[in-house]
């Protein structure tokens, strides 16, 4: 406009008579009279002329559409742009910098990304915890209805509205190497005993998981090595920041992998700890001197021994309702925490390494030295497929939706589709046998006996993790860290996040963590010195003293 009244001041007064009297009389015109005037002024154009009016349209039909349409569907397109275009975007003005950082596109951009692989892009981002996600997804779609509604009746406030509706940013998320289930025990209620959350906005942690994936890609970490145990480590096991490791020195330690400080050391047990399994209520444990332990871990206090194997106690996996144990003596047993009940299973001809729960399909998965696996009925205690898939013994197994992962001492790694039971991968990479694996949505991890850790990501090995310590015993995967656990009582650690300048030169040498002096066993059972906030006020509910109601 300010152009026009410029280019009208440079005419002589009878020539801006005549424009104002034809911009008078074009205005007064219908669409369709004005169709027409267009149509003759453009046939009566010179090119020089039809040149100017293409330019000129050109600036003209561009619109800001996203500011101009109602915000329900400036919400619903910026949904199809990928994170890169909507930063870009947020730089296009101070209307489109809001709507482009609201929590309803960023939130739907976690959704779609983190702890999955995205369709559109190939991406996936590291594990949020999923709880957290779905807690805030009611309240962001709750405003957007809102939105929505209010739009309707007034689309001239929308930005008012905007400000008057909008909700508190999302929590800080606080990662865990996998989902948790629910607990086995009632009194663990996540509204009774959950502590306050610091908020912040879902671009902020879509930000981080995004840096995070992408030292993951590019093998950028650092490393720490934790002095543990006076003997070789059996199991580990990570859940949100905690890490519990259990040894041939027959303890039970928990780490704090903030502060990589001890935290609690459970003794209890007369033979080496080979298999655990925690949650935020109780950890169980299962070990060479037969027995399988429960105990209320920030306490100390073991709450029961379960008797039954007539061998080593080799593997074990619980959910809400039922403990499973593989062992030495060639038999999974089943232990029901209400009722008691106990059921053995028979089949395999050698010790059983690895147990697994597949509560949808209502199954149990056993590996043994026979070198099978065999899958179990939850509803008949019968035996239902038996695969004898790998030429040596097969030592670990794990689930992951409808895929299966077992590893064997024939160096090799097999992904098995487990509602058609087919292997339909076979991975080779390792030179000797490969003892523990671990798995989450987006990669899978292996330590074998060759000393080095494997990462894996569709298929393909992208990174090998060595360290000093011979053997690798068992590992741990996280949403941004790699654990191993070897023969020598140390446990290393790779680290994804919290990466200084120095950080990202994944050739310095690793930050070694010795084992507290002072860490006194004051009990026969444990102590506990300190645990995070996030774990404090979860109790045990009562468990009879003679093994689960056993």
């Amino acid at each position: 406009m300010q152009n026009m009244n410029d280019d009208l001041v440079k005419l002589d007064d009878a020539g801006r008579h005549r424009v104002n009297t034809i911009c008078s009389t074009f205005s007064d015109s219908s669409i369709q009279e004005r169709k027409v005037a267009l149509s003759h002024l453009l046939n009566h154009c010179c090119p020089s002329l039809l040149s100017f009016a293409s330019s000129t349209l050109d600036t003209l039909v561009r619109l800001d559409f996203i500011s101009l349409l109602p915000p329900e569907i400036s919400f619903r397109i910026l949904t199809f742009l990928d994170a890169r275009s909507l930063c870009h975007a947020a730089q296009v003005c101070k209307q489109w910098k809001e709507l482009a950082d609201d929590d309803i596109i960023w939130h739907r951009m976690c959704e779609q990304h983190i702890n999955r692989k995205c369709e559109k892009c190939g991406w996936g981002l590291p594990l949020l915890e999923r709880k957290l996600l779905y807690a805030t997804k009611a309240s962001i779609q709750k405003r957007y209805d809102s939105l929505t509604k209010r739009s309707r009746s007034d689309n001239d406030s929308f930005t008012s509205a905007r400000k008057r509706l909008r909700t508190e940013p999302a929590p800080i998320i606080d990662s865990s190497a996998a989902l948790e289930k629910h607990n086995a025990l009632p009194e663990c209620t996540e509204k009774a005993f959950s502590p306050p959350l610091r908020t912040r906005p879902w671009k902020e942690v879509y930000a981080e998981r995004c840096r995070i994936e992408c030292n993951w890609r590019h093998g950028r970490c650092r490393q720490v090595v934790i002095n543990a145990h006076n003997d070789g480590v059996m199991c580990l096991q990570l859940q949100r920041n905690v890490l519990a490791s259990g040894s041939y020195d027959a303890t039970v330690c928990l780490w704090d992998l903030s502060t990589f400080r001890q935290i609690g050391l459970l003794k209890g047990h007369s033979g080496g700890v080979s298999c655990l399994q925690f949650d935020k209520c109780k950890l169980i444990s299962g070990s060479m001197d037969k027995t399988i332990k429960i105990w209320n871990y920030r306490t100390g206090e073991c709450i029961s021994t379960l008797h039954g194997h007539t061998d080593t106690v080799l593997s074990l996996s619980f959910d809400s309702t039922l403990l499973v144990s593989g062992s030495a003596d060639h038999t999974v047993k089943l232990w029901h925490f209400s009722g008691g009940k106990r059921i053995t299973l028979r089949g395999h001809t050698g010790p059983v390494n690895s147990v697994r729960i597949h509560r949808d399909l209502g199954l149990v998965l056993s590996a043994s030295d026979d070198c099978s696996i065999k899958v179990w009925s939850l509803e008949t205690n019968m035996c239902l497929y038996t695969f004898n898939a790998h030429i040596g013994p097969v030592q670990s197994l794990s689930v992951i939706g409808n895929r299966l992962f077992s590893c064997a001492l024939d160096g090799t790694i097999k992904q098995w589709d487990i509602e058609k039971w087919k292997c339909v991968h076979t991975l080779f990479g390792h030179i000797e046998g490969v003892w523990e694996i671990a798995a989450d949505q987006l990669r899978l991890v292996s330590g074998a006996h060759d000393g080095a850790v494997k990462v894996w990501e569709a298929c393909q090995c992208v990174q090998t993790l060595k360290s000093d310590s011979g053997p690798v015993t068992s590992v741990a995967l996280g949403d941004c860290e790699v654990i191993s656990g070897s023969e020598d009582g140390k446990i290393h650690l790779w680290l994804f996040n919290n990466l200084s300048d120095e950080g990202k030169d994944s050739k310095l040498s690793p930050f070694v963590v010795n084992k507290a002096a002072d860490s006194i066993v004051r009990t026969p059972t444990a102590i506990i010195q300190t645990v995070p906030d996030e774990y404090n006020g979860y109790s045990i509910s009562e468990v009879p003293a003679n093994g689960v109601g056993l």
